[in-house]
């Protein structure tokens, strides 16, 4: 039997309406899906990681630091020691300031920030730039003439302090040294050298070469111009102390193989002097040499980087390190002391 006309038209009608309202309740649904998406995305906490050893805390913390390092009174320069030693991590010695017999006392007149160098991410060196007043009693003429009179000096410079966090305190976790501002820090040795391999043994005579070449270096970036210095330093971020300090010696060497059979990471001590007041200071250093044409060039006087990239050490907690490491550790902060003790008593006694 056929359909009247009118019958099928219904039915075709009622197909196409439904149809369009299934793709609009689709269109719809769709859009409401993506926008709580969106929005969900919107609302999520964008995290940046912040090295807080460049942060405010990290550079008040440094400064603390530094009053006490420049403060003392010679007659008691234990009182120092004791100042100093709350700012310490584990395993570093007081300071590297040889003061006995000097007859200086010191006070920090001020500090400021210069530069802060990010080492790694919970390591940096913060730049002051320090404003030191020593003072003595010296003794002018002679016989009846001779009487007593304070001596004083005003030294300015550009103070590094190696600061870094193991996300519960901050720590000063090596030796301080002298620098200049808008150059490259010359980043001492943290200690990161001892998970470097030795020389391969068929480079062991460049050991002694390089020794030998440290303090023809060490002469030029303390006196040269930058443009003698460039024959021993291939660094444009690394600018010579100009004067500012005096190259005495090289104390102690090692030398560790690179990442290339020509390339060499040396730990090393080396002893500066300040000219006005004659103190000197022992630096620690961790330098990249590299042998080209048969001479040898310094890359950079901060290889802590790449030492990390190689080895993968970073600061450790106390609570992290092994016992008898510990123990070393303390053995050989006590041994320093000793020894830095001793010298300083055989001076005393010489000049006596």
């Amino acid at each position: 039997m056929r359909k009247p006309r009118a019958y099928i038209f219904r039915k075709l009608g009622a197909v196409t309406f439904w149809s369009l309202f299934g793709f609009m309740f689709l269109v719809v649904l769709v859009n409401i899906v993506s926008s709580s998406n969106s929005n969900a995305n919107a609302d999520e906490e964008i995290v940046f990681e912040i090295n807080s050893t460049t942060q405010p805390a990290a550079i008040e913390f440094a400064k603390d630091y530094a009053k006490e390092y420049f403060t003392w009174v010679n007659d008691d320069l234990e009182d120092r020691e004791l100042r100093v030693q709350p700012y310490l991590a584990t395993g570093i010695d007081v300071g590297n300031l040889d003061l006995a017999g000097m007859g200086w006392n010191a006070t920090l007149v001020g500090s400021a920030l210069e530069e802060v160098n990010e080492i790694s991410s919970n390591k940096s060196h913060i730049i002051l730039s320090v404003n030191v007043k020593l003072t003595r009693v010296v003794t002018t003429g002679q016989g009846k003439n001779a009487k007593e009179e304070e001596e004083t000096e005003n030294l300015e410079k550009y103070f590094a302090v190696p600061v870094a966090t193991d996300g519960e305190s901050y720590g000063v976790y090596n030796k301080p040294y002298f620098t200049n501002v808008d150059k490259e820090v010359t980043v001492a040795n943290t200690g990161v050298d001892k998970h470097l391999d030795g020389i391969d043994s068929e480079y062991a005579e460049e050991e002694t070469n390089i020794k030998n070449f440290l303090p023809t270096f060490y002469e030029s970036y303390a006196m040269d111009t930058q443009d003698k210095l460039s024959y021993v330093l291939d660094d444009p971020d690394v600018v010579g102390l100009e004067e500012t300090m005096n190259f005495v010696e090289v104390k102690s060497t090692e030398v560790y193989q690179g990442r290339y059979a020509n390339e060499f990471i040396v730990a090393n001590t080396v002893t500066f002097e300040e000219p006005t007041s004659q103190l000197t200071f022992d630096n620690d250093f961790l330098i990249l040499v590299e042998k080209s044409s048969n001479r040898y060039i310094v890359k950079t006087l901060n290889a802590e980087p790449i030492v990390e990239e190689m080895t993968g050490y970073t600061v450790e907690t106390e609570s992290d390190i092994d016992e008898q490491d510990l123990e070393q550790l303390e053995n050989q902060e006590e041994s320093e002391k000793e020894e830095s003790d001793s010298e300083s008593s055989g001076e005393n006694e010489m000049n006596n």
